[in-house]
C-alpha cells in the first residue's frame, strides 16, 4: 500500500503524530490502557519518521492513554445524560475519539483542526454521518456562531487535548470567553500544565524531537473563573494520580507534588447568567 505523506509545516500541528505513535504504542501492550487498534494501522499508512520517538518512556505513553480515557469516559457521560449532544473536538488531530466513545452515534461530533490536518484526516480516516470536519484556527472568528445558530437548542461539549499549552494565555483566556458568550450551559475539558512543566519542554521525552514548546502553565486551577463570571470549576483530575494503577514506580512518584500535580485535566461549567440564546 503507498503510504500518505502528510504536508503539515506546523510545528504545533506535527505534534498529532506523537499522540498517534502513543496510542499504537500503547495497542500493542499486553494490557493496553486504551487499546486503540486504529493508531496501529495510521502508522502503517502514514509516510511520517514515527523511529524519532522510539526513545519515548512509558511515563509518557501511560500519561497520554490515561487522559485519553479519562476524556473519553467523561464525553460518554456526558450524551448519556443530554438530549441533543453537540462534541466539539479541538484541535482533533487524527484523533478517533469517535469510534472509542461508546454513545457517539447519540451525538453530532464536530472535528476542529487548520486546514493541513484536515485535509490529512480527509485522505485517512473515515466520517460518519454524525460527524463533520471544520478547516480553521480555532482562534479565527466566527466558527463559534455558525455553531450556535445552526444548534440553537443543542447541549454544548468543547474538547482541546495536547493543544492549550502550546499556546499563551491571551489566547486561551480569548477563545475561552468566546465560548461563554455563545454558549450559556456548556461544558469545557481540556489538559495543562504547571508552570514548572511548561518551562521545560526541552526536557520532555517527546517534545525533545519536536519542534514545538510549551508556552504556557497554571498552578492556580481557579484561574478560568477569574477569567470571566459565567465560567466554573467542576473538576481537577491530576493524569498522574490515573496512572497509579498501571505502575508502581509511577505511584511512588505521583505523591511528589511537583510531578503527581504537574500535568492535569481541568473540567469547567459554563454558567448561564442572562446571555440570550
Amino acid at each position: 500500500m503507498e503510504k500518505v505523506i502528510p504536508s503539515i509545516n506546523d510545528n504545533i500541528a506535527d505534534t498529532l503524530f506523537i499522540t498517534v505513535y502513543m496510542r499504537a504504542l500503547d495497542a500493542r501492550q499486553k494490557h493496553p490502557v486504551l487499546g486503540d487498534r486504529r493508531s496501529e494501522e495510521l502508522m502503517d499508512r502514514i509516510g511520517y519518521p514515527f523511529e524519532k520517538y522510539s526513545g519515548i518512556k512509558t511515563m509518557s505513553r501511560l500519561g497520554t492513554c490515561v487522559r485519553l480515557k479519562y476524556i473519553d469516559e467523561r464525553l460518554e457521560d456526558f450524551i448519556a445524560t443530554r438530549e441533543k449532544a453537540i462534541v466539539v473536538n479541538i484541535g482533533c488531530g487524527l484523533d478517533d475519539r469517535y469510534s472509542r466513545v461508546k454513545n457517539a452515534s447519540k451525538a453530532i461530533f464536530y472535528e476542529l483542526d487548520i486546514p493541513e490536518c484536515i485535509q490529512l484526516r480527509k485522505q485517512l480516516m473515515p466520517t460518519h454521518p454524525n460527524q463533520f470536519l471544520i478547516s480553521g484556527s480555532a482562534f479565527e472568528p466566527g466558527w463559534l456562531e455558525k455553531l450556535r445558530e445552526k444548534h440553537p437548542d443543542g447541549n454544548f461539549i468543547f474538547i482541546a487535548e495536547g493543544v492549550f499549552m502550546y499556546f499563551s494565555e491571551k489566547e486561551i483566556s480569548r477563545l475561552l470567553c468566546s465560548i461563554v458568550d455563545s454558549f450559556p450551559g456548556a461544558r469545557i475539558i481540556f489538559d495543562g500544565l504547571s508552570e514548572t512543566l511548561s518551562r521545560h519542554s526541552d526536557k520532555h521525552d517527546t517534545l525533545r524531537n519536536a519542534k514545538a514548546v510549551f508556552a504556557w502553565g497554571f498552578d492556580d486551577n481557579h484561574i478560568f473563573e477569574k477569567w470571566h463570571p459565567g465560567l466554573k470549576l467542576d473538576k481537577v483530575f491530576y493524569i498522574m494520580h490515573g496512572m497509579r494503577k498501571y505502575s508502581f514506580p509511577v505511584r511512588l512518584i505521583s505523591y511528589i507534588p511537583m510531578f503527581g500535580k504537574g500535568s492535569k485535566i481541568i473540567s469547567l461549567s459554563v454558567r448561564n447568567f442572562g446571555i440570550a440564546r
